[in-house]
């Protein structure tokens, strides 16, 4: 399986939704150590759009509003945990 086939979603089936998850809070914990948090939330969520958009220009497919609601949650499962520890939102 080539890089960019696996990047298109073509393996993800059933599992989109859990990919789409933990990609957004994947990308919202490395950006962590170097933006305050509402900025790497802001970036997480904007590479989601991107990855939405890029599907809707290239692929031709629709812009899944429920992708980017699971988007929102596996960044706001971050947001969450990196505040219950003590990580300040600013």
């Amino acid at each position: 399986m080539g890089v960019g086939k696996f990047f298109t979603g073509v393996y993800y089936g059933k599992y989109d939704k859990a990919v789409h998850f933990f990609a957004s809070a994947g990308v919202t914990v490395v950006l962590l150590p170097v933006l305050p948090l509402w900025a790497a939330a802001t970036a997480a969520f904007l590479v989601g759009l991107g990855k939405e958009a890029v599907d809707w220009r290239l692929r031709h497919s629709r812009i899944d509003p429920f992708d980017l609601a699971v988007n929102f949650l596996g960044i706001a499962a971050v947001t969450g945990i990196a505040l219950a520890v003590g990580l300040s939102w600013g």
